[in-house]
């Protein structure tokens, strides 16, 4: 067996727990890490950085050349760190929790986490730098672009799209073959039955756009 790959977990918040715990249980057929450093701030992240003995750093300028990135933040800090990353020859992370179900014809996109309980069926595209939290789920057909975040125990029925930089919030359902714009915002508990504008907010049973303002 080969020896783990160093990495890096990148946060702007306690969701870095989360990644320790899906870098410990990854599924078997992927690589293996060794966590080499955090890279963020805040008390949150040098207590992380404490119990697991690697330094706190404060961006990743000083991380070696090669060394794996795992990010777990909101898409503007994720553009900012793969800048970063693109300058310092540092790589993109993809884990996967092995307490995750994954059909056929699914594929995962570089630099994509995907926490314990989640289940991608069959003929799934999950786009690069995605972040599906515990037990969401992507049902048949369904298409991320990157940069999506499905939070907590989200459910896409089949033949659901989510355009690039969205977010889908804790609890809310997509019903079947609705498409989710770019850059929008699903809230939490949201029944969604029609299609969602490009940088819309929808809420609500069912889910209905929030005035821009």
């Amino acid at each position: 067996m080969s020896d783990p790959l160093p990495l890096a977990i990148v946060s702007g918040s306690g969701a870095a727990f989360e990644v320790v715990g899906i870098v410990e249980n990854l599924r078997p057929e992927g690589p293996r890490f060794a966590i080499s450093a955090i890279v963020g701030s805040g008390e949150l992240l040098a207590d992380l950085a404490g119990r697991l003995s690697v330094p706190l750093l404060a961006d990743v300028s000083s991380l070696p050349p090669g060394t794996h990135v795992a990010i777990s933040a909101g898409h503007a800090l994720q553009v900012q760190v793969l800048a970063a990353m693109a300058r310092q020859s540092l790589l993109s992370a993809t884990l996967i929790h092995a307490d995750t179900t994954l059909g056929p014809w699914v594929t995962i996109g570089q630099g994509s986490v995907l926490a314990p309980g989640v289940r991608v069926t069959g003929n799934v595209l999950v786009g690069n730098h995605c972040q599906l939290h515990t037990g969401a789920i992507v049902s048949h057909d369904g298409v991320l672009a990157d940069f999506v975040t499905l939070s907590p125990s989200v459910t896409l029925c089949g033949g659901v799209t989510v355009g690039a930089r969205s977010t889908v919030f804790a609890g809310a359902t997509v019903m079947p073959g609705v498409t989710i714009g770019a850059d929008a915002v699903v809230g939490a508990g949201a029944l969604v039955n029609r299609d969602v504008a490009d940088g819309a907010t929808v809420v609500g049973v069912p889910a209905r756009p929030l005035p821009r303002g």
